[in-house]
């Protein structure tokens, strides 16, 4: 019955997923928390919110919102539903995760931004606050120190080598490994070789729909384990009807055997005569040919012994 479940149900059942009937696809190398750990690469997990909007945590706790994910380019677009990125990412270091910032040259490079607080907002500047700071003379600028009034404002922070456009609340970063694309390229899914955990990917074939249901193999495996549980049933119900059979023909030759030894002319002595009426004790009947006493056999059977005169 175990081989049937994994026949029926896949051993490796790491099927796309989404967050939501409008999120990204999740699959290999990124898998939702829930899934098992071969399903995605080391540093790829995903998870649902209570709004069935698909996460992504970086380093120091940073939790973001993903938007879209390209496999074939093997990019990912975050975005915070807060629109307060850029102070969100003060403390965020990519070097322990395997994303980087995504740069789409010569449209864009990175560099680094600079958090201000004026006590006098500069006009050249003022549509460049985080829209989540409470205060209005906080903003982010990805110019110099020189550019700005220095008795009006105060550089309080400053995030070095980030995209120009995160003043915008959404960030693209990208990943070099696992290598991914290939498989994408020829329509298959991208997975640990061999099954396991170790970081060698390699293109296995598609048993997955784009909403997680089976496709042919895995219903040709559901085939074969009805196919092979009614052969299994066939299988004891024969044995049980063999057993049957044989122990009812056991059965009647046990009577056969037994009326047999009940009903066959059998030769007594006189003293076992003696013995089966006990001493000729108990009178059933009197004739002109002699008496009939009552007797029993070893086995309880009770007889008529008649004694011829």
């Amino acid at each position: 019955m175990v081989l049937l479940a994994m026949v029926g149900d896949g051993a490796y059942d790491c099927s796309e997923s989404r967050c939501g009937s409008d999120g990204p696809s999740i699959h290999f190398p990124f898998r939702l928390h829930h899934q098992p750990e071969y399903c995605g690469y080391p540093g790829f997990e995903l998870s649902c919110d209570r709004k069935n909007q698909t996460i992504l945590t970086l380093p120091n706790s940073l939790i973001l919102s993903v938007g879209e994910i390209d496999y074939m380019s093997q990019q990912i677009l975050l975005y915070d539903p807060e629109r307060c990125l850029i102070l969100k990412l003060l403390h965020l270091n990519l070097s322990a995760s395997p994303f980087s910032f995504t740069v789409y040259e010569p449209y864009l490079t990175l560099g680094d931004f600079s958090i201000f607080k004026c006590s006098g907002m500069p006009a050249d500047y003022q549509n460049q606050y985080p829209d989540c700071a409470s205060d209005k003379a906080i903003f982010a600028v990805h110019y110099s120190l020189n550019s700005l009034p220095p008795t009006t404002c105060k550089k309080i922070h400053e995030i070095p080598s980030i995209p120009f456009d995160t003043i915008n609340s959404y960030i693209s970063l990208s990943w070099l490994n696992p290598i991914c694309k290939y498989c994408e390229g020829l329509e298959k899914d991208c997975g640990f070789k061999n099954y396991t955990k170790q970081l060698t990917t390699q293109c296995f074939d598609r048993p997955f729909t784009t909403k997680g249901t089976v496709k042919e193999p895995l219903i040709a495996g559901g085939v074969i384990g009805l196919i092979l549980l009614g052969i299994i049933i066939m299988a004891l119900y024969e044995c049980y009807s063999s057993s049957k059979i044989e122990r009812e023909n056991q059965v009647r030759v046990e009577k056969f055997l037994e009326d047999y030894r009940a009903h066959r002319p059998t030769r007594y002595t006189y003293a076992d005569i003696k013995k089966i009426t006990n001493q000729f004790q108990e009178i059933l009947g009197e004739g002109a040919y002699g008496i009939v006493y009552k007797g029993t056999l070893s086995n309880e059977i009770h007889v008529a012994v008649k004694s011829s005169q």
